[in-house]
């Protein structure tokens, strides 16, 4: 039994639209379109980012920002153009779940890959808070730590400069 909520046949025209084609960051033109914009065509529904209502919200709003952070050969590769037809008949009938997946998933394997780069740059503890807590206050903290950390490294490039032109200065004034 299927659970898909689109029919073999859209299924076939998704898979159909993406053979071949080059899948890009952002939505893409009717040639090269973009997941969802590509689905889209594909359903006879015009180019737009829109998610067919066929689709799981959870499901298309995790594949768009995904799509463009991925990799161009992973975004083009036959495992992600498999994964187009079946998303697109997710249905939204189980969405509780999937958002329940997707953030465990989140938070286990993608952003503690990431806790040597976050322990380095000095806000590793909220990093790590924010992946064992899975809380948008956690959330929030570790951004504002991380964005903390960048603005103090941004704002040391920006007074090594002034040191340079306070020394170029000098050197004008010697020149004279």
């Amino acid at each position: 039994m299927s659970t898909s909520t689109i029919t073999h046949e859209q299924e076939q025209a998704i898979a159909d639209y993406f053979a071949g084609r080059h899948i890009p960051v952002g939505l893409g033109s009717e040639d090269e379109a973009c997941s969802v914009g590509g689905i889209n065509l594909a359903l006879g529904r015009g180019l737009t980012d829109a998610l067919p209502a066929e689709m799981s919200h959870v499901i298309g709003r995790w594949m768009i920002p995904v799509q463009d952070a991925m990799p161009d050969a992973l975004r083009n590769s036959l495992e992600w153009r498999r994964l187009l037809p079946l998303a697109a008949g997710t249905g939204q009938a189980r969405e509780l779940d999937r958002y329940a997946m997707i953030k465990e998933w989140l938070c286990e394997q993608v952003l503690t890959m990431l806790q040597p780069l976050a322990d380095a740059g000095g806000y590793g503890s909220a990093w790590a808070a924010m992946c064992h807590e899975r809380s948008v206050p956690a959330a929030n903290a570790a951004q504002a730590a991380a964005i903390s950390d960048e603005l103090s490294v941004y704002c040391e490039a920006d007074e090594e400069d002034e040191e340079i032109d306070d020394e170029d200065e000098l050197d004008e004034d010697d020149d004279e």
